[in-house]
C-alpha cells in the first residue's frame, strides 16, 4: 500500500502477472476513494495513474474494471459473489 485514509482513500499499485506479454509491463498507481452518496450510499471512485495506454495491461483490463466493481458491490450488499453466466 502507498497510502491509507480510512474510510476515505486507498492507494495501492497493480502488478498483472496474468502472462507473458504483461508480465513485463511496470505497475500502475491505483487509488480508491469512498465518499457519502446520499444517506445510505457510498460512491466508489477508482483513479489509474502511471498506466500507459500503450502498455499490454491497459489493453487487457480495459474495460475490465466494471465487471469488477459490479462483483465487488454484490458482495458486499448480499455477502455473495457474483454469478458469471459461463
Amino acid at each position: 500500500m502507498l497510502e491509507v485514509d480510512r474510510p476515505n482513500r486507498l492507494v495501492t499499485t497493480f502488478s498483472a502477472v496474468w502472462d507473458d506479454t504483461v508480465k513485463d509491463d511496470p505497475p500502475a498507481r491505483v487509488t480508491w476513494e469512498l465518499s457519502p452518496a446520499g444517506k445510505q450510499s457510498t460512491r466508489v471512485s477508482v483513479l489509474f495513474d502511471d498506466f500507459p495506454s500503450e502498455n499490454a495491461t491497459f489493453r487487457s483490463v480495459q474495460g475490465g474494471l466494471s465487471a469488477i466493481l459490479s462483483g465487488l458491490k454484490t458482495l458486499v450488499e448480499t455477502r455473495e459473489p457474483l454469478a458469471i453466466a459461463s
